[in-house]
């Protein structure tokens, strides 16, 4: 996606959802949060609250909760709690000379950051009140950070880029997996990132580092404002119908998607989109499946999704705030022909090297 379509993006009318909220929205983040929260100026954005610092690693996040989640829920009250950690875990910074590089075994680090994950997910469990979703790790570059700090040789970096995607593409998928078993989506904040021109591209030396617009972040870290707004802004409609969800929403079983009660078939409980693909694929044109309304515009990326992998979940982008006022699940984005596995990434070189060590905490209370 390039920043144009980003700013159109915001352009378009944003109806804030109404009425009190049920839990206080909480991120728990290194310092990408950071310049999320310098873009919360108005609400329902400014209502969220951020407990940052950086170059947090879920290690520093995990001994942060056990020593003060207690007193913050009960200063706050009934939370929901968005863990956004990661990319600290799985590489390594240099306050010297401000490089960074992968760690040295970034799959222990990726196992480690899990096994954080689970216990994040067990002391979150004595506050039956409370919500808890991870967000998934977006893409990011090593490449276009030390090119930015003035690295010698930036070039040797980008070998280790395409190693970092298959990495975080693998730990994704188990953060997917985790939100899976408590009944919470992550948004997909790589997804903005995803540039669709280099998969039509008839470069055959193309690696993963070049399906993602880093151009979109300030330092291939941090994101831009536009960027920022646009994590922020995500609205949450039904996948069918496009209109906003309200109390009667569920999930189809196809597609992994939140929609009305209204937009799923009474007899199959799938999504009229998704049955909208199996009569296409089916060939079957009865008289009924042609008086289905299979208007949705994702219909085309459900179908991309269907065809790249039964086992892939579409990933779901949508607004905190908004979730957390319909005490629901927040749905997963649908994203034409984003790559969900390390399958794409095949012919990345391997390399291997060192992770983030951070810097001052920033809390905002």
């Amino acid at each position: 996606m390039t920043e144009h379509k980003l700013e159109k993006y915001l352009k378009k009318t944003f109806t804030p959802p109404i009425g009190p909220s049920r839990l206080i929205p909480v991120v728990l983040s290194d310092s990408k949060a950071r310049y999320l929260q310098s873009e919360c100026k108005l609400s329902p954005e400014a209502d969220i609250k951020g407990w940052f610092k950086s170059g947090q690693t879920s290690t520093d996040g995990l001994a942060w909760l056990k020593d003060n989640l207690a007193s913050k829920i009960g200063h706050l009250d009934n939370i929901s709690l968005y863990v956004w950690l990661g990319t600290c875990d799985i590489t390594q910074h240099s306050r010297r000379d401000k490089v960074i590089t992968l760690k040295d075994n970034p799959e222990d680090a990726a196992s480690q950051l899990i096994n954080n994950l689970k216990e994040i997910v067990t002391l979150l469990a004595e506050y039956p009140g409370c919500k808890l979703t991870f967000l998934e790790i977006p893409i990011f570059s090593i490449y276009v950070w030390n090119r930015l700090h003035d690295h010698p040789d930036p070039n040797r970096f980008k070998a280790d880029d395409n190693t970092l995607i298959k990495q975080i593409l693998v730990v994704n998928d188990q953060i997917r997996a985790l939100n899976n078993e408590h009944s919470t989506r992550s948004p997909s904040s790589s997804a903005d990132i995803y540039h669709s021109i280099a998969c039509n591209s008839k470069n055959t030396h193309r690696h993963g580092r070049d399906l993602y617009n880093f151009n979109l972040y300030l330092d291939g870290i941090h994101p831009k404002s536009a960027l920022a707004r646009v994590w922020l802004r995500e609205p949450t409609k039904c996948s069918v119908c496009d209109k906003a969800l309200d109390d009667t929403e569920n999930i189809c079983p196809e597609c992994k998607l939140v929609c009305h009660d209204s937009c799923l078939d009474n007899h199959t409980n799938s999504c009229y989109t998704c049955l909208g693909m199996i009569d296409q694929r089916s060939g079957l044109n009865t008289t009924e499946t042609n008086n289905k309304q299979h208007t949705s515009t994702n219909s085309i990326l459900v179908q991309d999704v269907i065809d790249q992998s039964l086992d892939e979940y579409p990933i779901s982008t949508n607004s905190l705030i908004q979730s957390d006022r319909l005490n629901t699940p927040p749905p997963n984005f649908n994203t034409k022909k984003l790559p969900t596995s390390i399958s794409v990434l095949e012919n990345a070189d391997q390399t291997t090297s060192k992770s983030i060590v951070s810097n001052s905490p920033v809390t905002l209370n």
